[in-house]
């Protein structure tokens, strides 16, 4: 996991360019991996931050996603 997230930061540090679908996408799997090492506030700064770029693209299924995410996320933080 930890690895995963190391190689998403450096392509998002390293891209400031990366398409905005592109983008969004790789915050999502960031966010995911986040998740899954229980550093929530990492994650919620991710999906937060993706779900924009997705609002941004009018990208249903992204926001969809990402909305999900975001309760469960907050579901398992007890809020």
């Amino acid at each position: 996991m930890q690895e995963g997230r190391s190689w998403l930061a450096r392509l998002l540090a390293a891209e400031p360019a990366l398409a905005p679908d592109l983008r969004a996408k790789t915050l999502k799997g960031a966010g995911v991996l986040a998740w899954y090492q229980s550093d929530y506030e990492q994650a919620t700064v991710d999906f937060e931050t993706s779900l924009q770029l997705y609002r941004q693209l009018d990208d249903e299924d992204g926001i969809a996603h990402l909305t999900n995410n975001l309760g469960v996320l907050a579901l398992h933080q007890g809020r």
